[in-house]
Formats: structure tokens, sequence, C-alpha cells
């Protein structure tokens, strides 16, 4: 079979971590002189784990494989117990997806709360010891799970030379359709710490007597953290920071942590740890998506101090670095699309206060403080985001966009600059960023007779767009920059590749689009692949397009929960511009690529390959490069991804950091084939699912975008294809056929003629959901998951024309395969009905008169609906 070297397909993306050394159950010890240092002992029915938290210190924790006792006997560092008696807690809420919606897994617009849904305490089973170790991580299974349809396990993982460690309750389904949430922590019929301590959201510490029987409380804290302190050590509970919240609109503090007895009426002894807001902010609360036979890890961190519980507390905000945003020299941070609504909220204020001035209450918006904390130094704003600003007259619209450019000059000083910045979403089709080096008026209608631009007393030059030619032209007029917000998702689903041979993605003007971690899925060990694939996608278009890290939020007060809602980028700055002088230097690094992205703990402040930074491009010679990049991490990393791409594939390249201490930095220098390849980027990524991502160094001259597979495609109705074509072997729209067909990814040889497909399932075409365009009195089999492979014999005929043809209906990507021979592929999203597609000269060469061949296909949905169904039909 004729494969490529990588997935054909990005969107799968799930990066295969490097084989664990898999003890099994074992009753042997394990000792330290493995590279994590940890040592595992197992004795008269207790397992002792004792590991490294310092050059001085060590923890220990000390399981039971007793059934009949808590599983935690005891934590303890440095010879001090903190608690005895312990078991992992967690509440697993079962909700729905609502898979009859076009969005399927890509998901936002959902509400699970608002359906039926079911809350179960997870119950511990059936105790063994299974030790697995990679590089200084130690993972110990010592539990099986269950709650629900779900099953799984419990582990946890311990970090070498920190007082980190992870415990995760581990759990799939075999149930389709499904959304959850989790709330998780420690629980004891005795608890025997002194006080649990918090952080309130003014930086205050509070510290309450442990009381055991007192009711559980949900409890607002500044970073996420709460704490059990014992005599002379504590042990902190938190969340990853940015993994465990899955998409928002508003970013309010919703009460993430909590301590006492009966928590949930599910957990009956005294207790703490995290927790979520069933209802979130009562907006579209999508909660995580859940698909069948997915390892869904419901993590928690815990720390282990020999201090109080203001040390415990310090110690877990470094690897935050206090919720801010670390100056880098050289950069400066860079945030976009926030909703705040200033300026409506400054007039509206004006007009209640009776005032021309500043309105009381709006000298220094929260939103000003709150950037200033975390550490933001420009901040782009997405305002006037409400339902009839593309229908505004200019007197309805010029004003307010004269109080935001007025107040975004007003709040900018020497370490923070706020630049004006829309959401129009009108005339390019799905929702977009508008994003200009000065203050520019425009109104975004053009009725009849109205002319494209004019001179207006007090505004000065105002243009009037009434189309998609217009907004292009703006842009090249005032050297703007555009991008698709929140790109195939929310309203921009199937955006920006329904409009990506347009002029204005293809011009320079338009920049790419925004990355942010949606949808949530706890399965993987990554965040926004969504739109990391786009951008590996858009790259192989040949069009040399960025993503940068969008927020979008709405409100932004000191003391919401931003930190796990945002992500940064670091632009490559000498100084911060002066809003009266123009801020042009912003967008040519962004429209550069001269820049990176991070959640915030991983920092990649310098990256080439072949001498070259992102955004920049080298020679495709001999194909022999050395990427070279500095890292520096918080949290202990867990692996690195080159990835890079030839026009039609996309290649991963997997570097396995999980031998990084946390708090350290680390020169990585690869060596590199990049024979044939035309861009090239890095990804780093930590045990918490923190991450940071380059833009892609590219690769000789900059091509024609390459749509050819496309451009092969001959859409044709049934009647056309009555007329001008026989089938040779029949589709569902003349006649549905039995194949073979799994939705679990089978081996790689799953195309060829002698591969056993006997364990898949049959299932006649075509194969797809019923809400997608195209499907009515087609549709056969469901397939709801992302992936699709079907197979199946056919016999052509002994007359077999010369003029052999690929009948294909499929949404989103596709690929056929003749006899394992790579036959045709699109990564198009989709055909909306059955087209007619030629055939590699490979493949068609197996399509002989009389011959039996095996046809095959895999199908990938990455957004809204979903089919296949494949034929072959000979040209009259």
């Amino acid at each position: 079979m004729k494969k490529p070297k990588a997935p054909l397909f990005s969107a799968a993306r799930i990066s295969s971590l490097a084989a664990l050394l898999v003890l099994g159950v074992i009753a042997a010890n394990v000792d330290s002189s493995s590279k994590s240092k940890v040592k595992v002992v197992e004795e008269n029915g207790l397992v002792r784990v004792t590991w490294p938290v310092s050059e001085s210190e060590s923890g220990t924790v000390i399981f039971s494989m007793d059934e009949s006792k808590p599983l935690i006997e005891s934590m303890a560092v440095g010879g001090k117990t903190i608690a005895t008696g312990l078991n992992p807690s967690t509440v697993l809420t079962v909700g729905t997806r609502n898979m009859d919606d076009a969005a399927g897994w890509v998901a936002f617009f959902d509400n699970p709360p608002k359906r039926e849904f079911t809350r179960h305490a997870v119950k511990l089973g059936k105790r063994s010891l299974k030790v697995s170790e990679q590089g200084a991580h130690t993972t110990v299974s010592v539990a099986a799970a269950s709650a629900a349809s779900f099953s799984g396990e419990v582990r946890f993982t311990f970090y070498r030379n920190t007082g980190l460690m992870q415990a995760e309750t581990v759990l799939s389904t075999e149930e389709d359709g499904r959304a959850i949430v989790y709330d998780t922590g420690l629980t004891s019929a005795k608890p025997d710490w002194k006080n649990t301590v918090w952080k309130d959201t003014s930086g205050n510490i509070q510290r309450v007597p442990l009381n055991a029987d007192a009711a559980a409380t949900p409890v607002e804290v500044e970073g996420r953290t709460i704490v059990a302190e014992g005599d002379g050590a504590s042990l902190a509970v938190f969340p990853a920071p940015h993994r465990y919240f899955y998409p928002l609109d508003e970013a309010f503090n919703l009460k993430f942590v909590w301590h006492g007895k009966n928590y949930a009426d599910l957990l009956p002894d005294s207790g703490l740890g995290i927790r979520h807001e069933l209802k979130g902010d009562n907006r579209f609360v999508p909660w995580f998506n859940a698909p069948p036979r997915t390892k869904q890890q419901l993590g928690v961190f815990f720390y282990l101090t020999s201090g109080d519980g203001k040390a415990a507390l310090d110690s877990v905000s470094k690897y935050t670095r206090g919720d801010h945003y670390k100056p880098l020299a050289g950069y400066k941070t860079f945030t976009s699309h926030y909703h705040v609504e200033h300026s409506l909220e400054f007039v509206r204020k004006q007009k209640e206060q009776g005032t021309t001035g500043v309105p009381k209450g709006l000298e220094v918006p929260g939103m000003i403080k709150t950037f200033k904390k975390r550490g933001v130094n420009v901040v782009h704003l997405a305002e006037l985001h409400v339902g009839e600003t593309p229908r505004m007259t200019p007197e309805q619209r010029l004003p307010l966009l004269k109080v935001m450019h007025e107040e975004c000059d007003r709040l900018s000083d020497d370490d923070l600059l706020m630049l004006p910045g829309e959401e129009p979403n009108v005339h390019l089709g799905g929702h977009w960023i508008s994003f200009f080096p000065k203050p520019v008026y425009w109104v975004l209608n053009r009725p009849d007779q109205t002319p494209y631009s004019e001179e207006v007393a007090g505004y000065g030059k105002v243009y009037h767009v009434g189309s998609p030619e217009d907004v292009l032209k703006l842009m090249e007029e005032e050297n703007g920059l555009m991008w698709t917000a929140h790109a195939r998702i929310k309203a921009s689903i199937g955006f920006p590749d329904r409009y990506k041979k347009s002029d204005f993605y293809k011009s320079e003007h338009f920049l790419g689009a925004a990355w942010k971690a949606m949808p949530a899925d706890l399965s993987r060990p990554t965040l926004g692949w969504r739109v990391l694939d786009l951008l590996d996608d858009s790259s192989n278009w040949g069009m040399r397009k960025h993503v940068i890290g969008e927020a979008d939020l709405f409100r932004m007060e000191p003391h919401f929960e931003t930190y796990a809602h945002m992500n940064i980028n670091y632009v490559k700055l000498d100084k911060l511009p002066k809003f009266k002088d123009g801020w042009q230097p912003v967008l040519d690094s962004l429209r550069g690529g001269d820049f990176f992205t991070t959640t915030g703990e991983i920092l990649i402040p310098n990256f080439t390959v072949d001498g070259k930074a992102s955004g920049k491009e080298i020679a495709n010679d001999s194909g022999e490069k050395q990427l070279l990049a500095d890292v520096e991490w918080t949290y202990p990393l867990s692996f690195a991804e080159i990835v890079s791409g030839d026009g039609k594939q996309v290649f991963r390249q997997h570097l396995d950091l999980s031998d990084c201490d946390p708090f350290g930095t680390k020169k990585l220098q690869v060596p590199l084939n990049l024979k044939g390849r035309t861009w090239v980027r890095l990804e780093v990524w930590d045990i918490a699912g923190n991450g940071a991502f380059t833009q892609p160094v590219w690769i000789g001259p900059k091509a024609a975008a390459d749509f050819a597979d496309e451009a092969k495609s001959l859409p044709m109705t049934d009647e056309q294809l009555t007329a001008g074509y026989d089938a040779v072997v029949p589709a569902a729209n003349t006649e549905p056929a039995v194949w073979k067909w799994t939705d679990a990814k089978p081996g790689n040889e799953w195309a060829d003629t002698g591969f056993d497909d006997s364990a898949w399932k049959e299932g006649k075409s075509a194969f797809g959901s019923p809400t997608t365009p195209g499907t009515d009195g087609r549709l056969n089999t469901i397939w709801k998951n992302e992936d699709i492979w079907i197979r199946r014999q056919v016999k052509l005929p002994d007359n077999l024309g010369a003029k052999t043809r690929l009948l294909i209906h499929h949404d989103n990507h596709a690929e056929v395969y003749v006899d394992g021979i790579l036959a045709w592929k699109s990564a198009n999203i989709e055909t909306r009905d059955y087209s007619v597609f030629e055939i590699t000269p490979e493949a068609a060469a197996k399509l002989k008169p009389g011959a039996t061949v095996t046809l095959a296909a895999h199908g990938l949905n990455v957004l809204g609906g979903q089919v296949l169904d494949v034929g072959i039909v000979t040209l009259k």
C-alpha cells in the first residue's frame, strides 16, 4: 500500500507519545536507579512511593491495596505527614452533545446543562499495581474506577525534583454523543489536617480551621488553588491552569474550588478539591467532548511542601508566574478579541450622569487593571459587537468609533497600548476581525448611490463598504489586516475554507486565523488543535498565512478568572509604540510572522531553521537543515513536535521531552531533512496541556496555491449522471452497496487487498449524519465520529470503458484507494452532492476489464455535517 509517512489529515493529530515502559502488575520493588529517581515498594499490602522533591527533601505517598481501607494511607514530605486516610474522589456529570447539530463535536453553541444530565460519584474498584515510566515521570496505577457507562482506572504521576504530582481518573465510554464535566479532590472520613487555606480575589490569605462536619462550600479564590495545611507541611490542590476550563464567553470566577463534607450530596466524607459550576456563565456552556472509546483524563494536581499554606500557594503560583506573562527582551505581549463594549458603556454612563467627560467609575476601567495584572502590553479590542452594528448609519456609528479611538488613546500609557478593533462579520462570510494601524472611520454598509469614501466634517475620510471588494480595497488603502475569528467553529464553521480562493483571502492583508482552546476534549494532550490543523492546511494550500492567539472574551475584571481563558502572543517589537504615532510596527510583526503564541507557561524566545526565524524563507536545496530553538518552561515538559508539509501531506516529528525537570531552559538542536517540504514549524507541550507554537518557516519560493484536486471535480446532477455516465460500481444515489466499515483507527495496511477486515462492521452506503446536505433518501448507515474507514471488493465488468472516473460524495475530507494505491484525495470541505473525479494514473492502471479490486476510502469530519460514499463510473 502506498501511504504517506504521516497522517494525511492533520485534524487527526493526537500525538503518539513514546511507548511507556509498562511493568505490569508487580510484587517486586522498583528502585530509584532510573531517570525519574522514584522508588516504588510494595510490601504487606501497601505501596510506598518515594521521590525527590528537592535536593534535601523527599515526598512519600503510601497506597493501600486493601479495598476496605482508604486508597491513600498517607501523604508526607520531608518526613512530615500532611494527611492520612484519603480517597481520590471524583464527581462525573454526564450530559449529551447535540449530534443533530451540524457542528457535532466541533461545538460551542451547545448547552448540555439545559438538557437532561446525571451526576455520579466515581466508584473505586479492584486494586492492583501497575507502574510505568517515561523520562522523569513515573505513573502508578492503583485501582479500577467506574461511573455510569464510563470505566477505567485511577493513576498518580510523580515528577522528579518537585513536590508536584498529578492524580487522574481516566475513564472511557462506548456511548456516543456524551458531554461531560467533573469535580475532583481528596476526601477523608477522619480528616486530620489543621486548616484549609486559600487566597481570595483581593490577594489576601484566608485560613479556616478544619471542621470535619461543615457542609461542602464552593469558594471564589485567586489562582485556582486550595490548601490542606498540616503541622509543618501542606498539600495544595489545583487544576491544570487552562486544560480544566472549557470555553465560555465570560471569564467569571465561578468558585472553582471547594472544601467541606458531602460535596454535591455525592461525596459523604469531608475534603477539598476543584469544581465547575454546571451552568457556567449561563450563556453557551458546552462542557467537554467525550467521544466513545476516548480516554478522558479527569486530572487534578497536588503540591506537597514542608511549608505552611501560604508557602504552598506561593509555590503553586510560580507554575503560572503568578498568572503573569513574563517580560522577554525584544518582545511585547499582544492579546486580541475582547468584546468588553467599553465604548457603549462609556456613552451610556455619560448620558446617565449628564456629562461630556469621563464618567465616574470609568476613570480606570476594570479591564485596564486586569490587563496590567496579567502583564499584557498590547490589547486589540473587538468593540461594537452588537446586532445592529452592521446596519448602523454614519450618524449612529461614527460617534461610537470616535469614542473608541479617544478612549484607547486615553487609556494607553508607557506600559499598555490599547488599540481599536472590531469583529465586523459582514460581506466576507463567517466571522472575522479587523485591525488598522491608526484610527480609521468606516461604515459597514453601502446603500445605493453611496460613495466608497467621502470627507465628513469632524471625522475626516470615511469609508463605506458593501462588498468583499470594498473591504479588500479599504484594507489595501489603510494597510490593515483581517483574519478569521474562531475559525471552523461557532459562526465561522466552514471558514476560511469556503473563501480560500477569494481575492481577499489571497491578499497579504488577510493574516489567517486566530487560535483558542476550543472545543475541549480531555483525552487529548494538547489544546487548540482545531486551528493548528487549519494552519497546517492553509500552509499546504500554498497560502503563507499565520495564526495568532485570541481570547474571544467579554468583560474583564481583576477578580475574574481571566488567566485560565487567555493566551498570549509574544510579538517582536523593540519598543511599545505610542498611540498618537500609530502602531504600524505591531501589524508589520504580525504580517511577517514575527511572533510566537503560548498559554503563558512555555516560552520560545528563539526559533530558527537554517538560520531563519518564523515567517522567513529558506532555500529548498538539499533538504538538510538544522532547527535551533530556545525553550523555557515552568511545568515539567512532555513533548515537542516539529510539524512540516509538502503541499499535500502533514508530517510530525515527535521529540520526547519528559526528562526535563520543572522550571528549566533548553536549547533544541535538531537536524532535519526537509527535502520536498514547503514549510516547517514547532510546537512544545507540557504535562498540564499548556503549550507554545511558532509560525512556519517557509521553504523555497512562494508558489501559486494548489487546488488542483478540486479543479478536477466535475459535479453532476442525477439527471446529468444518467445521461453522460455509466455506473460501473454504483453509489447510493443509484443503488446502495454493502461495505465493511470501522470508526476505530485500523492498521496501516487498511486499504490493501489482503487486509483482514473480518472484525469490521457491515453497513450500506451512504455513511454520514442526517443533517448533511445531499443525503436525503441516500443515507443508510449513521457515522458520527471524526473518522471512518470503508472498504469492499468489487468486480469490474468485462466491457469496462477506458474513461473511468470516481463518483464521490464527501464531507469533510476524504481519500480513496484502489488495491492500496492512492486514487484520489481532497482537503476540500465538502461536495454537497455526488461529484465525478479523475483517478491517479497509478490507481487507474488497476481498473482493468474483468478485474476484482479492493475499493477503500477514509473520511474525516472536522466540522459540520459528514458523509462518505464512493462509486466508479465511466464516461459514455
